[in-house]
C-alpha cells in the first residue's frame, strides 16, 4: 500500500496550516539556501500544488509573474482556483495560468514533502 493510499485529506486551511508548521523546511524550497520559516511559502509553490492535485484532484497552473519567476497552483473540480502559496508573492499579482502537463511526481523535493506530510499524518493527525 503505498503513502498515497493511505493519506487523509485535510480541509485546505488545516492543511495549509500543517505545511506551513510541520511540512515545508529548506528542503522542500526551490531555493533552500533562501528559506526561512516565516516566508509562508516561498519556494514551495510547485511542490504544493502537486500535493494538493495528489489530495483533492483538478489542474496544476502555471504562469510567469512580473518579476519573470514562475508560479503554480491549483483549480479544482468546478473551477475553484486554489493557491496556497500565494502569500509569498509580494505584491499579490493577478495569475493567469495555464495548465501544467508537465508534472514530474518523482521530484525529490515533492517526494521529501509528501514524506513529511505523510509523517505528520501518522505521527500527529491533526493539528487539534
Amino acid at each position: 500500500m503505498s503513502v498515497l493510499d493511505t493519506m487523509a485529506r485535510l480541509e485546505l486551511e488545516e492543511l495549509y496550516q500543517v505545511l506551513r508548521t510541520r511540512v515545508w523546511c529548506a528542503e522542500t524550497s526551490y531555493d533552500p539556501g533562501y528559506w526561512k520559516d516565516e516566508k509562508e511559502g516561498d519556494g514551495q509553490c510547485y511542490v504544493t500544488a502537486l500535493l494538493v492535485k495528489t489530495l483533492y484532484g483538478g489542474k496544476v497552473l502555471r504562469a510567469e509573474t512580473e518579476d519573470g519567476s514562475i508560479h503554480y497552483w491549483n483549480e479544482l473540480s468546478g473551477g475553484v482556483q486554489v493557491d496556497l502559496t500565494r502569500k509569498c508573492l509580494r505584491p499579490y499579482p493577478e495569475l493567469k495560468g495555464k495548465p501544467r502537463n508537465l508534472i514530474n511526481w518523482k521530484n525529490k523535493r515533492y517526494q521529501l514533502l509528501l514524506k513529511r506530510y505523510d509523517d505528520f499524518l501518522k505521527n500527529e493527525g491533526t493539528m487539534e
